[in-house]
């Protein structure tokens, strides 16, 4: 069967936003400040979103103590991820794997909020279930 009416083409879709993650020491080195905890780490990553515009996720996991505070700063919106630590030493390439599945999550269609939560939960989970933990 030909179809007489041509069906118009389907809307590009919405690129997802990027986003920035940066570990302590990248931000300080971005900055100037020594991150050494998650209120400076906050302070940076305002001073240097007011320079870039652009969405920040600001990782905490280096940072000393038993919570792993990550912050998210996007256009009017700021959201700390709080986590108990996991006492383990199977992190090796938890960044990069952070970055693949916000990634993952925006190519999805998800928000960056919900991108990010989800990561996270996806890495701790790989965490705590790393052979030898």
């Amino acid at each position: 069967m030909n179809d007489p009416q041509p069906k118009a083409p389907s809307p590009a879709p919405t690129p997802p936003r990027p986003v920035t993650a940066l570990s302590e020491d990248e931000l300080a080195a971005l900055t100037g400040l020594n991150v050494d905890s998650a209120d400076v780490m906050l302070r940076a990553g305002e001073a240097l979103r007011a320079r870039t515009k652009a969405a920040l996720l600001l990782k905490g996991g280096h940072l000393a103590g038993p919570e792993i505070v990550d912050i998210l700063i996007d256009a009017g919106a700021t959201t700390k991820f709080r986590n108990q630590r996991i006492a383990t030493t199977s992190t090796h390439g938890t960044g990069c794997t952070l970055a693949s599945a916000i990634a993952t999550g925006l190519a999805q269609g998800m928000e960056l909020t919900a991108a990010v939560e989800r990561a996270i939960a996806y890495v701790r989970e790989a965490i705590r279930t790393a052979p030898g933990f």
